[in-house]
């Protein structure tokens, strides 16, 4: 019975050691990291000389790993580069780096024919090594007669830019270093620049070799030697050329026909360099073009510049790339639409009057709600007829469709109604009102360098009887003095013994400036107030109605102007009709 089980003991022994050897033989078969050389492997070194070797150490599991090389005699792992393996170092799943070896001649004993060995940080029995043909192979040659170093064993540089190492000839050397060069691998697009080694280095001195590439590589490893040197490596990488990230705002962009748009660019701040030649780059076939630009040769860091695009007809949506030549590129669409229509909606036109020296009026323009776009820089674009007209547009620089906005208007001088024109940068149309000059208690409707006439307003217009009796008043038959007839009028005896019922009177009554006016002067305001034909007048709230004049006809009658038609004729005195007065004033 004993011996049975200690056959099957032993069964168990020997089915586990299989198993253990059949996954030992499997981990071997199947390296969990592999090693590719990247430049020979078998070299000779002087013995007063260095020599690089380099290896691509790949992960090939899904696993990260912490690494580290067993040492080597006469070995010293390079640590700085790019890419370049540290030590220890860590691979994720397959990812790789570099394993950078510095052979010094002047260590080696006796030959390298091994390793490099990498093991999992902490356990010596999960190591890998290169292949067979591709394990070290080195050994130590005769001294050179000169010994050069290099410095920086490895360069980086930007692509399109350059870099220099220094090559110094040993001061231990026994002789000048002759020919010194840099040596490129083929298939490197990196060259030398220039150089000032020259054919003979002294012993002591020093030398710089300038390199340069057009586009990122590396690292490639470039041999520097002279004729009776040893040869010693320079790890040369070359970099991308750093892009500037740009963006755009708006990326959608709409702006009206015969008018412009604007882009804001950016250099963010988080990119590595100025923004180089920024440009918008219109395709063809398109109409839309670039009216100005801020951007310059170059956009600092965080800074921010404006493009201006124009068109005269609608189109789009256009994509316009935007890019600079060290950067994203950045898209805006483009649409350019009908052109806005906008309106005068308030006041109503019998309050569109602007108190002279005084309170400003509130002119109300709206962008139809039918409109594509905000209409911009809206203002009053001609103001010939009045122009010491203020206007103050800073609430109308954009406004939205079916918005409106205020255009302020002031005057300290008084003019006769005008016109004015309202329009914006980017409208359809530029609507016209008519505006008024309140001065003086009244509303001026002549006006001529700083002279002119008032009409009282009408709250303080009154109805009255021409004079409380008849009577054929000599000097009241002007057509055109108002102040001569009303003169005339309140010295006669039909107005003076009857004041309440003599028009002439009540209007001398306000102050001595005040008079009623003669036909013409009423024609002059009927023509400047209520040229419209219509009740309401445009200005000044006239009735329709007969307005007495202070123009005589004869003993019985006196002229009257119809408001609104402006017809005159003729009434008898002892009527009563609506009356207002007039003034004159000077600079």
């Amino acid at each position: 019975m004993l011996r049975y089980s200690n056959k099957i003991f032993l069964k168990r022994i020997l089915a586990f050691l299989w198993l253990g050897f059949m996954i030992t033989t499997a981990c071997a078969g199947t390296p969990l990291w592999t090693f590719e050389p990247l430049m020979p492997t078998t070299i000779t070194v002087p013995a007063n000389g260095t020599a690089m070797v380099q290896y691509r150490v790949t992960n090939q599991s899904s696993r990260p790993h912490t690494l580290a090389m067993q040492p080597i005699r006469g070995v010293t792992q390079i640590t700085a580069g790019l890419n370049v393996c540290g030590n220890p170092f860590v691979l994720r799943g397959k990812n790789s780096c570099i394993l950078s070896l510095q052979i010094n001649g002047s260590q080696l004993s006796s030959p390298i024919t091994d390793g490099p060995v990498v093991c999992q940080q902490g356990n010596l029995n999960q190591c890998y090594r290169p292949s067979s043909a591709n394990i070290l192979r080195i050994t130590r040659g005769p001294a050179t007669g000169a010994t050069i170093t290099v410095n920086p064993s490895s360069l980086n540089f930007v692509a399109g830019n350059n870099g220099l190492v220094t090559v110094t000839n040993s001061m231990g050397s026994p002789e000048p270093a002759e020919n010194v060069a840099a040596t490129i691998p083929g298939g490197s697009n990196i060259s030398v620049q220039s150089t000032t080694c020259g054919a003979s280095l002294a012993i002591g001195a020093s030398c710089t070799i300038t390199f340069t590439a057009p586009a990122a590589e590396g690292p490639t490893n470039v041999g520097i030697s002279g004729s009776n040197t040893n040869t010693t490596t320079v790890a040369v990488t070359v970099t991308p050329v750093p892009m500037a990230t740009i963006s755009v705002n708006p990326t959608t962009l709409l702006f009206a026909e015969n008018s412009t748009g604007d882009v804001t660019v950016t250099n963010n701040a988080g990119s590595p360099v100025a923004a180089e030649n920024v440009v918008a780059t219109i395709p063809g076939g398109s109409n839309i073009s670039v009216q100005s630009t801020t951007c310059g040769a170059s956009l600092a860091i965080g800074a921010s510049c404006t493009i201006t695009f124009a068109s005269g007809t609608q189109e789009g949506p256009t994509t316009i790339p935007i890019a600079g030549d060290n950067t994203n590129t950045v898209n805006v669409d483009v649409t350019v639409t009908s052109q806005p229509q906008i309106s005068i909606t308030n006041p109503v036109q019998q309050s569109r009057v602007v108190a002279v020296s005084g309170t400003a009026l509130s002119l109300e323009v709206t962008n139809d709600a039918g409109s594509a776009v905000n209409a911009n820089a809206i203002t009053v674009s001609n103001k010939a007829a009045c122009p010491n007209l203020s206007v103050d547009d800073s609430n109308c620089t954009s406004v939205a469709p079916g918005a409106s906005c205020t255009l302020e208007l002031t005057s300290n001088s008084p003019y006769a109604p005008c016109t004015i024109t309202v329009s914006g940068s980017n409208t359809a149309n530029s609507p016209t009102t008519l505006i008024a000059f309140s001065y003086l208690e009244g509303l001026v409707f002549q006006e001529s360098a700083g002279s002119g006439k008032v009409v009282i307003d009408v709250a303080q217009g009154f109805n009255s009887q021409w004079t409380g009796a008849f009577s054929n008043i000599a000097g009241a038959t002007s057509l055109d003095d108002g102040v001569g007839n009303t003169n005339a009028i309140v010295a006669d005896t039909a107005c003076s013994s009857d004041p309440n019922n003599c028009a002439a009177q009540r209007c001398r009554n306000l102050s001595v400036d005040w008079y009623l006016p003669a036909r013409n002067e009423l024609s002059a305001v009927h023509g400047a107030l209520c040229s419209n034909l219509a009740i309401p007048c445009n200005f000044g709230g006239f009735s329709s109605a007969f307005y007495w004049s202070s123009s005589q006809v004869d003993l019985v009658n006196a002229w009257f102007v119809v408001f609104p038609s402006g017809i005159v004729n003729v009434d008898d005195k002892l009527s009563g009709l609506p009356v207002r007065c007039v003034r004159a004033f000077t600079p």
